[in-house]
């Protein structure tokens, strides 16, 4: 199945300064997270019978791969048209934890608007980047392969 249309310098650099602004979402959260633990998050009711010291360290460690999730998604940006598998790792990551997210609320799980932001972009904005990212990794491919049979054909 080819391509309609050849993705535009513009396009590439729209998905990269999306995937740049975005990546902030997460890096935010955890670095919100590792910073305050616990005791930064206003209702502190699941830290209660004395298992404050054991979530707090569990809360810090989840911040801080949240943190690391958003360095692994700006490592992408500058040639994020040669980093497919690792963009969809990354997107099947982020949109596994929003499932489980949305699940939780679904169920009576208390929330707040910036988690339902997090939600959106964890199960909207992930995979549309990630159908985005495909798209420029297969004009990559096919202007690749072009460039090859060209540079035969001189010879």
């Amino acid at each position: 199945m080819g391509m309609k249309k050849p993705v535009t310098p513009f396009e590439y650099r729209a998905l990269q300064a999306c995937v740049a602004v975005l990546a902030f979402v997460p890096f935010y959260g955890g670095l919100r997270g590792v910073v305050a633990g616990v005791p930064g998050v206003r209702d502190t009711s699941f830290a209660m019978h004395g298992a404050y010291g054991p979530v707090d360290s569990h809360y810090v460690y989840l911040s801080g791969m949240l943190m690391a999730v958003a360095v692994w998604f700006w490592t992408c940006v500058p040639e994020i048209e040669k980093r497919s598998r690792r963009f969809e790792v990354l997107v099947s990551l982020v949109f596994a934890g929003g499932v489980v997210r949305a699940l939780r609320i679904l169920t009576g799980g208390v929330t707040d608007n910036a988690a339902l932001f997090a939600l959106a972009c964890e199960l909207i904005a992930a995979p549309l980047l990630l159908v985005w990212q495909r798209r420029a990794a297969l004009d990559y491919k096919i202007k690749r392969r072009q460039a090859a049979k060209a540079a035969a054909e001189k010879f």
